[in-house]
């Protein structure tokens, strides 16, 4: 009965993301093309003609695992779609696992399980082209290698757990590197809490997180001379953070201060900087060392020009990532994680009352390191991109405050009541 209750709502979630797939699917596929499809694209048709050593700089923008998930799928759109909508399916299955080894019950690790099954944010990036149902799983089973790594005991199974956890994130920034760092939250926070072997399992996360986030950097040192991980987070920083800024601050269309930016840096480059469009801010993708470093300064003199607006935007970050939801889910999306928030907020002060300080930095440390890098780099990138990241630890925590506020309920209408005054 235990096993027929997870497999609805695991089927459940596959009928919504297969349901809502085909609503917004269009015969063009035009509403998957342009933007970061087009860069993964370049990059599969690459390692599809046999560039397995990653020479096209495409890669150093987008890291190679999604591309070699496309080119493997033959770069048929909707093979790349079926396998999307099945990697995000597996994360409610996984949700389930990980409120288990919290120990939650086992209708508290349902009620996770059905959260994910139906959160708006969830569902728009499974219908996508795009890495994140791959980035999302294999953080997920990060998560869970490490709550297998907390309760491990025997070297042997450290040691497993610790390169497990390093390796599931090193191929979540491989898919998507916004995850590139989040190794170090994971080894301070088994330092914190296992009471032997601290050493060894955090030893373990590092070597594997190093030698993989390493190699790939060393790759790009040797073939396209940047020592990054990816360049993404220039462009970020200067044409969706520092844009966002010089919006607000000087009132411009975004158009305009887009097309300002890149001026600014072609002028740094000592080009001539009259015919720029905003267009050209795509050549910036990977670009020279000198590029990039020109980029981050004009970002940065932005930011010290209008240092309030840098504050201000943070807010719009905030709504964009904690709230909203950009498409047909936009308005059911925003009453949803007002409740999802709202509930996992509660879970969470629930326990800090018990002193659950180990459960407490587990949700803590990855949902604060995704929303500070979003936040940093990326107030007006994609709504809640980064919400559905770690949408099953928000879940978790949802379905634990939510058990406890029901079982009060339910302990309360048991309760004898005084007798009346005669």
């Amino acid at each position: 009965m235990r096993h027929r209750a997870l497999i609805a709502i695991v089927l459940l979630g596959l009928a919504l993301r297969i349901g809502y797939t085909i609503a917004v699917y269009e015969p063009s596929l035009a509403v998957y093309h342009g933007g970061d499809y087009e860069l993964y694209r370049i990059g599969a048709e690459a390692i599809w003609r046999g560039d397995l050593s990653f020479t096209n700089d495409a890669f150093l923008l987008r890291p190679p695992l999604f591309p070699l998930m496309m080119a493997a799928l033959d770069l048929r759109p909707m093979l790349i779609l079926a396998a999307n909508i099945l990697l995000s399916t597996a994360i409610i299955f996984l949700t389930y696992v990980i409120g288990r080894q919290l120990d939650l019950s086992h209708k508290s690790a349902l009620l996770a399980a059905a959260l994910v099954a139906f959160d708006p944010a969830s569902l728009k990036y499974c219908a996508v082209l795009l890495a994140e149902p791959l980035a999302n799983l294999t953080f997920a089973s990060a998560l869970l290698s490490a709550l297998a790594l907390r309760r491990a005991r025997a070297s042997r199974s450290v040691c497993l757990w610790g390169i497990l956890l390093g390796a599931f994130v090193v191929m979540s920034a491989l898919a998507r590197p916004a995850a590139e760092y989040v190794w170090l939250l994971f080894g301070l926070w088994i330092v914190c809490v296992r009471r032997d072997k601290r050493l060894v399992a955090a030893l373990a996360i590092a070597l594997v997180a190093l030698l993989g986030a390493g190699s790939w950097r060393l790759h790009n040192v040797t073939t396209f001379g940047h020592n990054s991980f990816t360049t993404l987070g220039n462009w970020n920083l200067l044409y969706k953070r520092a844009a966002s800024v010089l919006h607000q601050a000087e009132g411009l269309d975004i158009e305009l201060a887009l097309t300002e930016l890149t001026r600014r840096v072609e002028a740094g480059l000592g080009n001539d900087p009259t015919n720029i469009s905003a267009a050209k801010r795509h050549h910036h993708y990977t670009g020279t060392v000198e590029l990039q470093n020109i980029m981050t300064d004009v970002a940065v003199d932005v930011f010290l020009a209008y240092p309030l607006y840098y504050l201000l935007t943070f807010m719009v970050g905030l709504y964009r990532q904690l709230f909203d939801t950009v498409g047909p889910l936009s308005l059911p999306g925003i009453i949803w994680n007002i409740g999802l928030l709202s509930a996992a907020s509660y879970g969470l002060w629930r326990l800090l009352r018990e002193r659950r300080w180990g459960d407490v930095f587990f949700f803590l440390l990855p949902c604060a390191y995704f929303l500070l890098g979003s936040l940093v780099f990326c107030t007006a990138c994609s709504s809640g991109r980064d919400r559905a990241t770690v949408i099953p630890l928000l879940a978790v925590m949802a379905a634990y405050g939510l058990m406890r506020l029901l079982n009060r309920r339910i302990t309360a209408s048991e309760s004898p009541s005084p007798p009346a005054d005669s």
